[in-house]
């Protein structure tokens, strides 16, 4: 028997003292918000607090922390309201989740010793800690923490340090053909569906850059579109804070008898947006897509509606480093 404190209860486990803490956490205490990624200690998935500081429990051995405080993820604030776990919610920071009960607690040490941290800190500190659904950008944001209500975004390079950098920057709210008028960028975007509202709660900077006012429809945001051969319209929605409904409504008009055959990107159905899930699914159905290319901010849930609606036949989950052929 190992003896030892875990989120505040004495406890003794019968796991052998020469194997994993993991094991003891999730098997014999049951506690499975820690996980299994690599056994090695390499990916992160597996870290928890061991007098406070991130350890890696697939290669700590029971033994070695008897007597010793632990803390799990569940353990890190009784009712799941640490600020981190707050940020990571507001942010929606997880894609598929199962790294980051890991982020979190090896952020939760990164903070005790750098309170206001910088990005060289965070990535210093987080190296560590792999995520294969690349929420790397939300992470380091949840991370800052910079006040109570607004977490900044990395800011937008200038317009002079665009051109700077060999950059020609065309500001229009027109729509625009680029790379040899084979590639169609749209100009804003009509808010027309009814029930996509854009980004709830979002927010800009004032142009004197001294405050903030509110931003929630993202009238910058575009897509582009290309027109490949006896296929169609393919377009691009990027983050689709616009709406894929309003994206797909404003392509159809763009480009009338042209058939719609795919749209790629991310649907924004994660997070608060998931209310309008529902609409969205039976929308689509009128476009009669050939392919529905979803990923990044759609959403697990969102992932299976349209599994559900649309079938492997149609739905093409997008992933790193996948190739879609037109």
């Amino acid at each position: 028997m190992t003896s030892f404190e875990i989120n505040g209860r004495a406890v003794s486990v019968r796991t052998p003292e020469d194997a994993p803490l993991l094991w003891a956490i999730r098997d014999e205490l049951g506690l499975k918000g820690t996980k299994f990624g690599c056994g090695i200690g390499l990916c992160g998935a597996c870290t928890v607090h061991v007098a406070g500081r991130a350890t890696r429990s697939c290669i700590t051995s029971v033994g070695a922390v008897a007597g010793a405080s632990i803390t799990t993820i569940e353990g890190l604030d009784p009712n799941g309201r640490h600020p981190l776990q707050m940020a990571w919610v507001e942010l929606q920071v997880p894609q598929c989740g199962y790294c980051q009960p890991g982020q979190i607690m090896q952020a939760a040490t990164l903070l005790q010793d750098y309170p206001d941290p910088t990005d060289r800190d965070i990535d210093a500190a987080m190296a560590g800690n792999l995520c294969r659904c690349m929420t790397y950008p939300r992470i380091r944001r949840a991370i800052k923490l910079a006040d109570d209500s607004f977490r900044p975004m990395e800011d937008v390079p200038s317009v002079a340090a665009l051109q700077a950098n060999g950059g020609r920057v065309v500001s229009s709210r027109e729509a625009q053909t680029i790379a040899g008028d084979t590639v169609f960028v749209s100009g804003e975007i009509p808010r027309n569906s009814g029930f996509e509202v854009g980004l709830p709660g979002q927010h800009r900077r004032t142009e004197d850059g001294k405050g903030w006012e509110p931003d929630e429809l993202l009238m910058d945001e575009r897509f582009i579109a290309v027109n490949v051969r006896n296929k169609g319209l393919v377009v691009l929605t990027a983050c689709s804070h616009a709406g894929v409904i309003n994206v797909l409504t404003q392509a159809r008009a763009c480009f009338p008898g042209v058939k719609l055959h795919a749209v790629l990107g991310g649907l924004h159905l994660s997070g608060i947006n998931e209310r309008v899930i529902p609409q969205t699914v039976k929308a689509l159905h009128g476009f009669d897509l050939d392919v529905i290319a979803a990923g990044h901010c759609t959403g697990w849930r969102a992932m299976a509606a349209l599994a559900n609606a649309f079938g492997d036949t149609k739905l093409a989950p997008l992933a790193v480093g996948k190739r879609l052929r037109f």
